[in-house]
């Protein structure tokens, strides 16, 4: 049986937890029965408000639907406009090519959630941001009628437009692209949706060729634009923009006005001019080139300053990132600190985090990019000797240039890829560092300082270091070290979105880790008493008893003992959480496993994530994983085997002790 993918996250702890304003219902989850030709749909749900007539349908995240539902923005502005709230998530199996038919699947698997959820038939707004907007914005042109408004932000590819449309009518929409990149596109769909009734079709456009526009003013600017349509603030016939700023209103087969948008009032129309063209930019973010010298010569680092810092140097720092990679293109360390698609340089953008980059081209000339067996004697020791010299001369540099700008000395992350991954392993084992983040590492087998910090080790699967990684992470998990673990269908030594995406999302846990996010998990006042806690058992049956998920070793064996040290440290608190870690990933498959499948999983491919944010990036990919090779079925299929006859054995076990029970019962009864 292979693994369901799991269609319910802390769901209870979610609820207990999460903190909402006033009286906002709390949201629930609910699924489809049949996904179709999908590998997963699911949502979270508000009711509608008692007075409402509305639905807001999202797309916020394909794999975080929750997420949106915990922001107060959305819930308040649901609670305030009288709208119930569906935030969805899902995955196209990978049977689905054709984009307009997993379009039209999605509209039958919304159709089918709303009206399991929402009797009566609502009137539906929907909005999608990025990667799920393609798909979303098909399920739309798929049954327009069942839309009242739309908007979409971040479309990676656009449908063609419909046609033919006039008389039936199109549901008007707000387009909006955060990518200088998709201009082009986002526009020329825009005004090919004008085109259905130049003088009536009322569509919206926000985008710019010129600059990447914050997601956040997006978002808010959607909520201003619904809440004043649907609370009948519309002055008069509303306003027509065009992008430059000329007025008027259309004319009727005049095809020069469609690239005019519509605004409901003057006030969302001046957030509009604002957006499109006077958007203050973010305080830029800055560069340095700081050289050291060590016994092999010159060498550099460059320094990515975060915006908010290099504006402001009296800003504190959260802490500082040193980043050890491999480019050979000419500037290509520059290129990789200023890249801001990248999730690891965002995040430090975000947070205050300076990063210094430094090239392991220094010390490893050849091609390819990766340290492979076939190298000549001596050649992987002799770059190992170098890097020593350097890693301590630069470590003291970065350290001189913290101290003088008051940043922190110690307490650093650190991020390491491709041939510098092996360095950031040695680097990882000689200095205090409290996260450790290595993709395609070599040198797991000459460890000689077991971790105490949080690290995450990933590898590619065409990736040569793939084999040593994941008996790294099996030896780990034995020893109930702070690794987490993950592997990447199609993809070697180099660096893509989704590693990266998750590389993100474990700095973030190990900073709240480090600033006291333990006191938010649910037993750490009683830490140390077996089994879980109630709350954390959130997975219900069809009686609506929770059913208790697969429990470590540890609780059977007693080790939760009274007088057992509570964790002090990041790495031991990292380390008990993926011990009592409820959700459990299969690194073979890639999926999230449902309480029911974990037992019936094999160990060896079973990874456990301390929390569902992190559990949620983990599962993100960006291609799908190879199927399962003869050998590796017929394993799977001798270990369902062995756990299904081992349930029946314990079941007929249970049953004669049952019986037994009431025997004795009975005799003593009669005597």
């Amino acid at each position: 049986m292979h693994a369901r993918i799991v269609t319910c996250f802390l769901v209870t702890f979610f609820l207990l937890f999460t903190q909402v304003s006033g009286l906002v219902a709390q949201p629930r989850f609910h699924e489809v029965a049949d996904p179709g030709g999908f590998e997963f749909f699911e949502s979270y749900i508000i009711p509608i408000p008692d007075g409402g007539r509305s639905l807001l349908i999202g797309c916020f995240d394909m794999a975080k639907p929750a997420v949106a539902l915990e922001q107060k923005a959305w819930t308040e502005f649901g609670e305030k406009n009288g709208f119930g709230l569906m935030s969805i998530g899902f995955k196209p199996g990978p049977g689905i090519r054709d984009k307009d038919v997993v379009g039209r699947e999605l509209a039958r698997l919304i159709d089918e959630a709303v009206a399991e959820a929402f009797p009566g038939n609502p009137k539906r707004i929907g909005y999608a941001r990025n990667w799920g907007a393609e798909w979303f914005l098909r399920a739309i042109q798929a049954d327009p009628e069942k839309w009242s408004f739309w908007g979409v932000c971040g479309v990676m590819d656009y449908p063609f437009a419909p046609r033919g449309r006039k008389e039936a009518g199109f549901p008007p929409g707000l387009i909006m692209n955060d990518d200088p990149a998709l201009y082009r596109e986002s526009w020329e769909y825009f005004m090919d949706l004008r085109k259905i009734d130049p003088a009536n079709q009322k569509m919206t456009y926000i985008g710019s060729n010129r600059k990447q526009l914050d997601s956040a003013f997006l978002n808010r600017f959607f909520r201003q634009y619904v809440g004043a349509v649907y609370s009948g603030k519309v002055e008069g016939q509303g306003y027509w923009l065009a992008g430059f700023g000329a007025e008027g209103p259309p004319q009727e087969g005049k095809s020069q006005w469609t690239h005019h948008s519509w605004l409901p009032n003057a006030e969302v129309a001046g957030a509009w001019k604002l957006l499109n063209r006077e958007a203050p930019q973010p305080p830029g973010s800055s560069r340095e080139r700081i050289t050291f010298d060590s016994e092999v010569g010159e060498d550099e680092v460059w320094l990515h300053i975060p915006g908010e810092m290099a504006s402001d140097s009296a800003l504190p720092a959260r802490t500082v990132m040193l980043w050890l990679t491999r480019r050979t293109d000419e500037g290509g360390t520059e290129k990789a600190v200023k890249n801001q698609n990248d999730p690891v340089i965002r995040f430090a953008e975000l947070n205050r985090i300076p990063v210094f980059c430094w090239n392991a081209g220094r010390v490893w000339t050849e091609d390819p990019l990766q340290i492979s067996q076939e190298l000549p004697e001596g050649r992987k020791e002799q770059a190992d000797h170098e890097f020593v010299k350097i890693g301590d001369a630069m470590v003291e540099a970065i350290r001189r240039v913290c101290r003088d700008r008051g940043w922190p000395d110690a307490g650093w992350l650190l991020s390491a890829d491709t041939v510098a991954s092996r360095y950031g392993l040695m680097m990882a084992q000689a200095y205090p560092f409290i996260g450790v983040q290595l993709h395609s590492a070599t040198g797991y087998e000459e460890l000689v300082k077991e971790p105490t910090v949080p690290w995450l080790v990933t590898s590619g699967w065409n990736d040569g270091s793939a084999p040593e990684t994941r008996q790294f992470a099996v030896k780990a998990n034995q020893e109930k070290w702070p690794v987490l673990y993950k592997k990447y269908p199609a993809m070697g030594h180099s660096l893509r979105w989704d590693q990266r995406t998750l590389a993100a999302q474990f700095f973030d846990h190990v900073l709240w880790l480090r600033d006291g996010g333990a006191k938010e998990y649910p037993w750490f006042g009683d830490w140390n008493k077996p089994p879980l806690p109630k709350e954390y058992r959130v997975v219900e049956n069809e009686d609506g008893e929770v059913q208790q998920p697969d429990l470590p070793d540890d609780f059977r064996r007693g080790d939760y003992a009274p007088d057992r040290p509570k964790p002090s440290s990041i790495g031991e608190w990292f380390s008990e959480s993926l011990t009592r870690g409820f959700l459990i990933g299969d690194w073979r498959q890639g999926n999230l496993l449902h309480p029911d499948d974990q037992k019936v999983t094999t160990p060896w491919w079973r990874v456990r994530l301390p929390n569902r944010e992190l559990a949620e990036a983990w599962r993100v990919i960006h291609t799908d994983f190879p199927d399962l090779n003869e050998n590796e079925v017929t394993v799977l299929a001798e270990y369902e085997k062995r756990i299904a006859e081992d349930d029946e054995a314990t079941a007929r076990y249970e049953e004669s002790q049952k019986k037994a029970k009431e025997a004795a019962e009975k005799e003593q009864k009669n005597e």
